[in-house]
């Protein structure tokens, strides 16, 4: 792998890739703060403010991580816990 192909995949221009949280009309507001504390280590009253911004706005930037690659493992256990969440290069906020 050459070093061009390490940085396109692994680390952005400024190091980090963000995790979108996705409205959801499924899960309520307190299964996604919890999903929030377990998986990100944010606070119920964090968790249950992106989940009200994310309905309002259709998504919200939660967290940022170092890595692709660790990015996306949270988004997984996010998603296995039922929450819709996504990926993306944290020059991409929305």
């Amino acid at each position: 792998m050459t070093d061009e192909t390490a940085t396109d995949e692994t680390v952005t221009d400024d190091g980090t890739w963000g995790i979108d949280l996705h409205a959801d009309d499924v899960t309520r507001f307190p299964g996604v703060a919890f999903v929030l504390w377990r998986v990100c280590g944010l606070s119920p009253e964090a968790g249950v403010a992106l989940a009200d911004e994310a309905q309002r706005d259709g998504t919200v930037r939660v967290l940022d991580c170092r890595t692709r690659e660790e990015a996306e493992r949270v988004v997984a256990e996010i998603q296995v816990l039922g929450v819709r969440a996504t990926a993306a290069p944290a020059s991409a906020r929305r």
